[in-house]
C-alpha cells in the first residue's frame, strides 16, 4: 500500500509554513536564479537586460479568473519599470518571430491593469510561429482546462536557452536572445492536500506531438535553465515533486 507520509509532509508545510503576507504568485518561492525580479498586477516575473528576455514568469490562476471571451485587444508596450535604456519598443522585434507573452494574455483577462501588464515588452519571447500558433497555444489551452477541472494552480514559464553554443542567437536590431525552447511548470494541490508538479518543454520550432509526449519532469528543467524552483517546500517535498509526472487531464496514463 502507498505510504501516506509525503501526503503528511504536504499538508503539515500548507498549514504551517505558508504566510499571507507572501505574494500568492510566488507562494512557494521564486526561482533561484539571474534576472531582474519585476512585481506585476496578476504576475511576477524575472527579466534579463542582457539576453532582453523573461527568465521566468509566475502567477496563481483560479478557475473563477478564467474569462470565456479572453479580454478586449491590446498592444505591446514597453515597460516603465526598467531603465530608459533597457526598455525595448514594438519595432525592436523582427517579423521573422511571434512575440508571445509568458504569462498568457488571456489569463489576466479577469482584470484590467492585469491585462495591461501583461502587455509589457519584459514579459514577452520570441517564438516561432509555427509553435506559438499551434502546439503552445494547445499547451496554454490545456492548462485553462486543467485549472477549471482543478480549481486552481501556480503556473511558472520561461525560455530555456542553449547553453552548449558559444555564441547566443539573437535577432532584431536590438540582438534580442532567441531561446532554443520553451517550459512551463504547472503545480497543483490535490484532493487529499498533496502537491504535485508537472513539466512541459517544447522546442522553439515546429512540431505535432501529442501533447503528453512534452511532459517532463522539474529536475529535468531545472537543469536546462539552472533555475531551483518552488525552493520553500522541503527538501524531500521536492525530491517527490519534482520527478516527471503525468496526468490524465494532459493526456497522460
Amino acid at each position: 500500500m502507498r505510504s501516506k507520509a509525503p501526503i503528511f509532509i504536504l499538508a503539515a508545510f500548507l498549514f504551517c509554513a505558508y504566510s499571507t503576507r507572501d505574494n500568492e504568485n510566488i507562494r512557494f518561492g521564486a526561482p533561484e536564479g539571474g534576472g531582474k525580479r519585476l512585481v506585476k498586477n496578476g504576475f511576477v516575473l524575472s527579466y534579463d537586460t542582457a539576453l532582453k528576455s523573461p527568465l521566468w514568469t509566475s502567477y496563481y490562476l483560479k478557475k473563477e479568473n478564467i474569462t470565456l471571451s479572453g479580454g478586449s485587444s491590446g498592444f505591446f508596450k514597453a515597460d516603465a519599470s526598467l531603465k530608459p535604456a533597457e526598455r525595448l519598443s514594438r519595432e525592436d522585434y523582427p517579423s521573422t518571430y511571434e512575440k508571445c507573452p509568458m504569462v498568457p494574455v488571456r489569463d489576466m483577462a479577469y482584470d484590467k491593469k492585469a491585462f495591461s501588464d501583461a502587455f509589457l515588452l519584459t514579459n514577452v519571447c520570441l517564438m516561432s510561429p509555427e509553435l506559438k500558433n499551434k502546439k503552445w497555444r494547445e499547451l496554454e489551452d490545456a492548462v485553462r482546462y486543467f485549472v477549471k477541472k482543478r480549481g486552481s494552480a501556480w503556473i511558472i514559464t520561461g525560455p530555456v536557452f542553449d547553453s552548449k553554443t558559444k555564441k547566443q542567437k539573437r535577432a532584431g536590431k536590438s540582438g534580442i536572445a532567441v531561446a532554443a525552447g520553451f517550459y512551463k511548470i504547472v503545480l497543483y494541490q490535490s484532493e487529499d492536500y498533496a502537491f504535485h508538479a508537472i513539466g512541459f518543454y517544447m522546442d522553439n520550432c515546429a512540431d505535432n506531438l501529442p501533447l503528453e509526449s512534452y511532459i517532463t519532469g522539474v529536475s529535468d528543467i531545472e537543469a536546462r535553465t539552472k533555475l531551483v524552483f518552488f525552493d520553500s517546500f522541503p527538501p524531500e517535498v521536492q525530491g517527490i515533486m519534482k520527478k516527471k509526472a503525468v496526468d490524465r487531464a494532459f493526456g497522460g496514463n
